[in-house]
């Protein structure tokens, strides 16, 4: 018997709606994959390299909403460009994952160092990304790791740290990533030791010991005995012994030689006693002894301070007693200190004459003891005293004073500054849209004040445009560049300007969805549409039949986001052609057919 109702199948449909587009990623950024199925039960799988993704798989995250499904990528990787497909009862979309290298970025830059002579010195870091490489350059030469220089990384983190630091190991570090730099300054102070235990007078007898101590706030500190203003050297009869901070000296068997001054002098410190001898006076060049009937007399010939004291007079049974003192001569200045005037890096030199030769001296510049060195020195001619200053600056400039004895006086340096000149100029720089630029020179002063023009417009500090100074560099960065940002920019230091062209390419623009072929009716509306793969500064163009359209009467262009729309009007059959849409380097076309009523 024949059924008069017949059971009819009806084939299950899959369709992808939205097939999944390609997607373009940073280092280390999360991709999305997206597209939308049906029927809403569909069994779909994903594919990463042609290798399936498996619900324990880290990296991957998989999940579904009605409708859609969507695939996570975590952690992208530089160069793991990927093929992802999935694949839904046999239908399959497929899209490229693209992963472009971060800028390895300071997220926390170098700040200057001051350490006492001997501590340790560390400049630390961090950068944008753990895997990014930091290179450490000094005085612009690599630093290589030692047992005393470490290189250190942490997580994001990198330290350069310098154990026992020197006087050697001042000047400017630096430490750069591929895309970005920083320094910074390293100064290393000596160590400022102080005094503990000071000298005290010593009295002792010819032919004895006399021992002398000074204590000190550090160990292994150099210093020097000076004895009636010369040097003492080690010898058996003068021996200098060091104890941790404890310095000695001792002086045996004592003569009448050894009586006088005692010091003790390191940098920066410096104390004396006095040694007391009691002694007795023989004839000499500068001592007469003799008698007048019952008058014992004793001469001196050129008294110094050293010769200050008590005097006896012993006759066996019977002796007396009385005290020389010995003054200072008085000092007058007779010819003082005159202005100076001078160009920078030029040399400045100041004369003082006083009435005395072998005078102790002075020199102070703006309330602070002038010390020698290789850019000033002092110097003593009989009664005239010098002061050189070699390469002069600007902060030179102040005032000079002499001191000796009770007198001084005082005259100004006055220095002429240089004119402030561009040593290293900008240079012209291309960059990707949305990524930033920096433009740098470097001034012949770190001092020097400059102004950044775009064109002739003054460029302020904020978030669009960051400017900065670091000891010679002048930089600006501008940030999220854009076409609109291509000009020509200019470093103005008042005396010297320099000028560079900022170029602005645009990002690689790929066609994600091609157009189609349309064929319409006339006067039916023709809509022609593609996806590319990021948004456009510059509206694309579009032609027909190679002639360019314009927006007008029947001519409508519209932007969604990454899609590109053309609608055409009243539409004839004069209208059949190639429709091609052109955004940069990106191309797709599509034929139009209009068919007559």
């Amino acid at each position: 018997m024949v059924d008069p109702h017949p059971l009819t199948l009806v084939a299950r449909v899959v369709e992808f709606i939205t097939d999944l587009q390609s997607v373009t990623v940073l280092e280390g950024d999360t991709a999305k994959f997206t597209c939308v199925v049906t029927p809403e039960d569909v069994r779909l799988a994903w594919r990463v390299n042609d290798a399936e993704v498996g619900p324990d798989d880290d990296q991957y995250l998989a999940s579904h909403n009605g409708l859609c499904h969507t695939l996570l990528v975590r952690a992208c990787r530089a160069g793991e460009g990927a093929k992802v497909e999935a694949e839904a009862e046999g239908v399959v979309s497929s899209a490229n994952l693209r992963v472009q290298e971060a800028q390895q970025l300071f997220t926390r830059k170098m700040s200057s160092l001051e350490v006492e002579e001997l501590q340790e010195a560390r400049f630390q870091v961090e950068v944008s990304c753990e895997t990014a490489e930091v290179r450490w350059m000094r005085q612009g030469v690599v630093v290589q790791a030692t047992e005393r220089l470490l290189l250190q990384r942490d997580g994001r983190t990198r330290a350069l740290t310098i154990a026992a630091a020197t006087a050697a190991d001042r000047g400017t570090y630096r430490c750069e990533t591929l895309h970005d730099w920083t320094q910074a300054k390293l100064s290393v102070e000596p160590r400022r030791v102080t005094l503990r235990k000071a000298l005290v007078d010593v009295d002792a007898v010819e032919q004895e010991a006399a021992s002398f101590q000074v204590e000190l706030s550090h160990p292994d500190v150099e210093g020097q005995w000076i004895k009636d203003g010369v040097r003492v050297k080690p010898c058996p009869s003068r021996r200098v012994s060091v104890a941790g901070t404890v310095h000695g000296l001792t002086l045996s068997p004592l003569t009448l030689d050894d009586t006088g001054t005692i010091a003790f002098q390191t940098d920066g410190i410096r104390c004396s006693a006095r040694l007391t001898n009691d002694w007795e006076l023989r004839p000499g060049q500068s001592v007469r002894i003799y008698s007048l009937g019952k008058k014992r007399v004793v001469q001196l010939g050129r008294c110094g301070l050293e010769e200050s004291g008590t005097y006896t007079c012993d006759v066996g049974d019977s002796k007396t007693s009385a005290k020389l003192e010995v003054y200072e001569r008085e000092i007058v200045i007779t010819k003082p200190l005159e202005d100076v005037e001078v160009r920078e890096n030029g040399n400045a030199v100041f004369v003082c004459e006083v009435s005395h030769e072998g005078v102790k001296s002075e020199w102070w510049k703006n309330g602070e003891k002038v010390k020698s060195n290789n850019c000033v020195k002092t110097r003593q001619e009989g009664n005239k005293h010098f002061l050189l200053i070699c390469g002069a600056r600007p902060e030179d400039a102040g005032q000079i004073r002499f001191t000796a004895k009770d007198v001084e006086c005082t005259a100004n340096l006055n220095v002429d500054e240089l004119p402030i000149k561009i040593v290293k100029p900008l240079r012209d720089k291309t960059a990707l849209e949305k990524h930033k630029v920096i433009l740098e020179c470097k001034v012949s002063k770190p001092r020097a004040q400059v102004r950044w023009f775009r064109g002739g417009q003054e460029l302020e500090d904020g978030d669009k445009y960051q400017i900065s100074s670091e000891d010679c560099y002048r930089k600006l960065v501008i940030h999220g560049i854009t076409l609109q940002d291509e000009d020509t920019y200019t470093c103005d230091a008042f005396d010297d300007s320099s000028s560079a062209r900022v170029l602005v390419e645009e990002q690689a623009i790929l066609v994600v969805r091609e157009l189609q072929d349309v064929e319409v009716t006339a006067p039916g509306e023709a809509q022609l549409e593609c996806e590319l793969s990021v948004q456009v500064m510059r509206s694309p163009q579009w032609s027909l039949n190679g002639q360019l359209l314009t927006r007008g009467p029947g001519v409508r262009m519209e932007t969604a986001g990454t899609v590109q729309r053309l609608v055409l009007t009243d539409t004839s059959p004069a209208m059949s052609g190639l429709v091609k849409l052109t955004a940069g380097k990106a191309r797709t076309s599509a034929q139009l057919t209009v068919k007559a009523e």
